[in-house]
Parts: structure tokens; sequence; C-alpha cells
């Protein structure tokens, strides 16, 4: 039993590594009705502003 609760475990926490972190963007129309949705992971973004930030670096520099 010991041994089946360790492998649970393990299974979990490798599990939680594996998560990331979901930005959901909900649109609504005029009359406050969802219109859309869109998930995108947080690293989306994130390497976008990167990309943006070493442009500027290499300008600056």
């Amino acid at each position: 039993m010991l041994e089946k609760n360790k492998s649970l475990t393990n299974n979990i926490d490798n599990y939680k590594t594996t998560l990331s972190p979901i930005v959901e963007i909900v649109k609504f129309d005029s009359n406050d009705k969802e219109k859309s949705k869109e998930r995108h992971p947080l690293s989306y973004f994130l390497d976008s502003e990167c990309h943006k930030l070493k442009i500027l670096n290499s300008v600056l520099n």
C-alpha cells in the first residue's frame, strides 16, 4: 500500500510540473453576452514581449 501511495504521489508531482499558466481572454458583445474566448499559454505573451525587448536593446546598443 505504501508503494502504491508513493507512486501516486510521484505521478501527481510529475503532472504539476507540466502545467503552465493559461491566460483566458473573454470578449463580450454590446449586450454583455459572451461572444468568444481565447486561451493562450502565458509564454505566448512573454515570448512576444521578450522579442520586443531584444529588438529595442539591439537598436539602443
